[in-house]
């Protein structure tokens, strides 16, 4: 049986969409241990994802972090969600008497309680299955559904649909190529009156602006990239008729706030790591190429095929669904 009210840190995945993964972990730790206090330590940016789910939530600077005077408590419980080396190493540092997590990466040592990871979760189920211990069923609704504030205004928008794309991702082999993007913010223009938002960070920016460029003569497109904050980019994305996106941290963040999200998966597992809510959720990937699968972070052929050879009336077809669908659920 759980300890009563035990003091409990969480160390929260560094990525935006691992980040929104675990929010069904989060929302399970008070059936778990009901009289506990909980604090996040999440990276730096992410802190707001996490505001309204902890009693605390603390920074964790990027680089090589240390163990803060603010955090260094004697913590009961320690959650690494993380699986690196590193997460564990200031785990056993933070002063919890007990550290449970996956055991890997040469880590075990450093846990009081080292799980053997579960290769069949999808990741959203396999942190919640971290409270197996001490939860009879933690994969039973896990909630992942997250609310957010007014959506930035959008000057020339009126009363246009919203579209927001995200062409981006840290992996190449998970990047499709700013021309076939080109061409579905064409068609959908052609299709549709809307209105096209870009985002992205600060170093995206640049890429971002070459479609804005290339889409000008089309249609009415913001690029938002790199002056959006957390906050303000979850408003956009709450308030999107349609997103579509890359396999990355948006689209985990668009389709946990409902709004209508088609995915473009290239190297990965979308069945491990895709976007968890199927409401509104549409996963288009190239299927028989003789790589697959494949989860390298660089395609060996450049330019991955399994987006590129992506046909533009798929593409096309389940964005219009998407839109048509939202449509539809607005009367």
């Amino acid at each position: 049986m759980p300890e009563s009210d035990p003091q409990i840190l969480v160390r929260a995945p560094n990525w935006l969409g691992d980040a929104v993964m675990s929010l069904g972990f989060l929302r399970k730790l008070k059936p778990a241990f009901p009289g506990a206090r909980v604090a996040v330590l999440a990276r730096q940016g992410l802190e707001e994802l996490f505001r309204g789910e902890a009693d605390e939530v603390f920074g964790l600077p990027r680089g090589r972090p240390g163990v803060a005077p603010e955090w260094r408590r004697p913590w009961d419980l320690h959650f690494v969600l993380p699986p690196s080396f590193s997460s564990a190493w200031l785990a056993w540092r933070s002063g919890a008497r007990r550290r449970i997590g996956y055991a890997g990466q040469g880590r075990a040592w450093l846990l009081t309680g080292a799980l053997k990871p579960r290769p069949a979760l999808h990741r959203a189920e396999e942190y919640a299955w971290l409270l197996r211990p001490f939860l009879e069923d933690p994969l039973q609704d896990l909630d992942l559904a997250l609310k957010a504030g007014p959506a930035p205004v959008l000057e020339g928008r009126g009363d246009r649909a919203l579209a927001v794309f995200h062409i981006h991702s840290e992996a190449q082999s998970r990047r499709m190529s700013v021309e076939r993007w080109a061409d579905l913010g064409r068609a959908l223009f052609r299709r549709r009156g809307l209105m096209l938002a870009l985002t992205g960070s600060a170093g995206e920016r640049a890429r971002a602006e070459v479609l804005r460029a290339r889409l000008a003569e089309s249609g009415p497109v913001a690029n938002l990239a790199g002056r959006t904050g957390l906050k303000e980019l979850a408003g956009l994305l709450a308030a999107a008729d349609l997103v579509v996106s890359a396999d990355s941290g948006p689209a985990h963040l668009a389709n946990s706030l409902g709004a209508p999200t088609l995915v473009l998966f290239g190297a990965g597992d979308e069945r491990k790591t895709g976007p968890y809510r199927r409401e509104g959720l549409r996963v288009l990937r190239l299927e028989g190429l003789s790589c697959a699968p494949c989860v390298s972070n660089r395609c060996r052929f450049g330019q991955p095929r399994c987006l590129e050879d992506l046909s533009a009336a798929a593409l096309l077809s389940a964005a219009l669904h998407l839109l048509d669908e939202k449509r539809k659920a607005l009367g």
